[in-house]
């Protein structure tokens, strides 16, 4: 994993999603159903002078981040009596279903969408009032409101916006004389190949295509990589574990080669720090990016560096959506004015974006699309926009929680990997990969009682 020194404030959507990508489904489970869905409609009594309604939240910003407290200011001046406590940020998953259980968890917490799944099946926290979610359906990105969408409820309100895509470095491409994105993935290796540097001795000195290397990133290529080749995840009719099919296979026999020794693909931070400073045509990676990029490019960023959409397999366009969410207490004695504050965070202009667009803007594509257009996306807004097209392809890794499969319970990254090194043939590699998604699905359904 990645430390603070490469990301600073950025790391964290990145420390969160592997945080929880060891997170076994059943966490909430384990401490057993809890009564008391229902509470976001109750009306909350005004709060007189003397007796203010403090709402207590796990902001997901740092507890003395000025952009959001400036806004959280701002709602208590506008909203007499109540006062709104920023407790920042809480991503330990076992201290806070042990809140939950106990009955001392704040009034609203902020976390990665399967786990507010999680909570909101096992009754911890209520489900998005229905005015409230109309209005985010009009505005929020359609992949973010799937993401934590479980039987038809909306269980949370969305707070950041992160998925997968390709950049690329115009230079490079302009030196070479390709004068297009690659469409499919035979396009990529062909162009990849094309564009990699092999010593005398057969050694890649640079690759044509570099992602990150670590188990989470690769995962998520993976992710995006099979639903291109066409792959499926569950057959929603019967509700099925349908993995293993020919995009597993044909999944099992590009990518080993992309990144054997004679392959186009390098992985590692040297790698993705080579395509930082210009040296790598193409790099599979995120948004939050940006920021380093700029550093080592500070004069003509955005005219060196584009991005675009993850290129087609036999199934169209791929990539992976991740984010995270805010969510209500279902027991808390605030539940009217807790949902009133996120719908003024998430929904509420204030000088042409919104307060939760505007503390986003340094980390994360807008939950709200109107944000796009405010000034604080103004540096990134080509890459964003590239990024943006890659929406309405991706599955988001929360989509399947509700049959068992968490982010980290199809584990493409070791399958690849150990086909590229010799451990397992493909048939072996599938037949692990399949096994331990079962395995976790089978104790999903022993913990709920099927």
């Amino acid at each position: 994993m990645m430390t603070n020194k490469h990301w600073g404030s950025l790391l964290r959507p990145v420390v969160l999603r592997v945080a929880m990508l060891t997170v076994g489904v059943g966490v909430a489970a384990a401490i057993g159903v809890q009564a008391g869905l229902g509470l976001a409609g109750a009306k909350v009594s005004a709060a007189t002078s003397t007796s203010p309604i403090v709402i207590r939240m796990y902001t997901g910003f740092e507890s003395n981040e000025p952009i959001i407290n400036q806004y959280l200011q701002m709602y208590e001046k506008s909203h007499p009596g109540i006062k709104v406590e920023n407790l920042g940020s809480e991503w330990d998953v076992n201290k806070l279903t042990t809140l939950f259980a106990a009955g001392q968890a704040p009034d609203i917490i902020q976390h990665s969408t399967d786990y507010i799944q999680q909570l909101y099946r096992q009754g911890f926290v209520a489900a998005v009032p229905t005015e409230l979610a109309d209005r985010l359906r009009q505005k929020f990105y359609p992949v973010l409101l799937q993401a934590v969408l479980v039987q038809g409820r909306l269980a949370g309100v969305p707070t950041e916006n992160m998925v997968t895509g390709l950049w690329y470095n115009n230079r490079v491409l302009d030196e070479a004389g390709i004068a297009s994105q690659p469409a499919t993935f035979t396009d990529l290796e062909k162009i990849g190949l094309r564009l990699s540097k092999f010593a005398g001795d057969g050694r890649r000195e640079r690759a044509g295509l570099v992602e990150q290397g670590e188990w989470w990133s690769f995962n998520q290529f993976g992710w995006a990589t099979f639903k291109a080749l066409g792959g499926q995840v569950i057959d929603a009719t019967t509700g099925k574990l349908v993995v293993d099919g020919q995009p597993l296979r044909d999944l099992l026999e590009i990518v080993p080669r992309w990144i054997g020794a004679k392959g186009f693909m390098g992985q590692g931070w040297d790698q993705v720090t080579a395509f930082f400073k210009g040296e790598v045509p193409y790099g599979f990676g995120y948004l939050w990016w940006s920021t380093l990029i700029r550093e080592n490019n500070p004069s003509n960023y955005l005219k060196t560096f584009g991005v675009g959409l993850y290129p087609k397999g036999a199934g169209g366009n791929g990539a992976l959506h991740y984010a995270h969410a805010y969510a209500v207490n279902s027991k808390s004695k605030h539940a009217d004015e807790a949902w009133k504050l996120l719908e003024w965070l998430a929904l509420q202009p204030v000088d042409g974006v919104t307060p939760l667009g505007h503390a986003l803007s340094a980390k994360s594509l807008p939950v709200n699309s109107d944000d796009f257009q405010a000034k604080y996306y103004d540096a990134f807004r080509p890459w964003a926009a590239g990024f943006i097209a890659n929406l309405q392809y991706a599955w988001n890794d929360s989509q399947f929680v509700s049959y068992g499969i968490g982010p980290g319970d199809l584990d493409f990254a070791t399958a690849m990997w150990s086909v590229r090194d010799g451990k397992a043939n493909p048939a072996q590699a599938v037949e692990d990969l399949v096994t331990k998604a079962q395995n976790k699905i089978k104790q999903f359904q022993a913990a709920q009682g099927k």
